[in-house]
């Protein structure tokens, strides 16, 4: 995909913000890398909180009625892909968001999370990346849910494109419905899960890959699992000259497992087990991008799940193979 930015975004230092990528790049990544575990801001986790509430709304069917289906019908045939348009206003945005919905046959949620997470494996699916390192690791006081601050890279075109980046704060877990009114907070809409609270620990320098490891990969596998993106403005990644820094309003991946009769058609033999999975992005290129060349790039974020499933069944029938 070629794409055409121009201008630099200005400087920003408040706090909050989004990010996601879509750039032309190369297959630069880090693979290993140094975080510092800490504790997790507060107005990171009502941003978390904000993530959770738009995904249990919007991924999980619930707010259907919010939204535009562009091609396929994910009800009807579930296997083929299916598009659809946020037909409500995202935070003053005029920029698109768009959902992707796809069933992966014969893959389990925690190997379409990992694919996701892992960022020397992105590449193969965000062909335009360049280069990704996570710098921080946070730390919170609940099983299930994990978190960390990445650095995305994309590579623009010589004279032509710019290239972008973004400061990503990223959470996944098991997925559990977001429950209006569970305690409070000084937050914007004075609630927060009591259940979900940062912890402080002692500020610590380790090596650490930037492969994520999961606790509980294994019951993972019969569990709906979320992963949740934005960006935030942080000193430990600050903005640069060398590239312009993207906005993202909402990012959120929901994998749902399920099974199917023996021998259905369409699923690899021996593997009558499913993920559902439903992506939604709100993208917004900043500098002198036009939004209407924008939304009509958004319109094609969907179609990265084909990529992702195809690589997680070529890697299915690989092991096969060899068994």
């Amino acid at each position: 995909m070629s794409l055409s930015f121009g201008g630099k975004s200005p400087g920003n230092n408040s706090r909050l913000g989004f990010s996601s990528g879509l750039f032309k790049g190369s297959s630069e990544y880090n693979t290993k890398n140094t975080d510092l575990e800490q504790e997790l801001p507060p107005d990171f986790l009502l941003e978390y909180q904000n993530c959770h509430r738009f995904l249990t709304k919007n991924c999980l069917g619930k707010g259907d009625h919010n939204w535009k289906i562009s091609s396929g019908d994910h009800n009807k045939d579930p296997l083929n892909l299916e598009s659809a348009v946020y037909q409500k206003e995202i935070a003053g945005s005029n920029v698109y968001c768009v959902r992707g919905r796809l069933r992966f046959p014969g893959v389990r949620p925690n190997e379409v999370r990992q694919l996701i997470l892992k960022l020397h494996e992105r590449p193969r699916w965000d062909t335009q990346m360049s280069k990704g390192k996570v710098h921080v690791k946070y730390h919170f006081n609940h099983p299930n849910i994990q978190c960390d601050l990445a650095h995305l890279c994309y590579h623009g075109q010589w004279s032509i494109v710019e290239a972008r980046d973004l400061c990503l704060l990223r959470f996944w877990g098991k997925y559990f419905p977001f429950e209006e009114g569970a305690g409070t907070t000084e937050g914007p809409d004075g609630i927060i899960s009591n259940s979900i609270v940062a912890k402080s620990s002692a500020a610590k320098t380790r090596d650490t890959s930037d492969d994520v490891q999961d606790s509980e990969t294994e019951t993972d596998d019969h569990n709906t699992l979320m992963l949740l993106a934005k960006s935030v403005v942080d000193d430990a990644i600050p903005e640069t000259e060398d590239h312009v820094r993207a906005t993202l309003h909402e990012c959120g991946y929901c994998m749902q497992p399920g099974t199917v009769d023996a021998g259905t058609a369409g699923y690899p033999k021996g593997k009558n087990y499913y993920s559902d999975v439903t992506y939604i992005s709100s993208l917004d290129f900043n500098g002198s991008f036009p939004p209407t060349f924008t939304n009509i790039i958004l319109q094609q974020q969907p179609a990265t799940l084909l990529k992702m499933r195809e690589i997680l069944l070529e890697e299915e029938s690989k092991d096969c193979s060899v068994m």
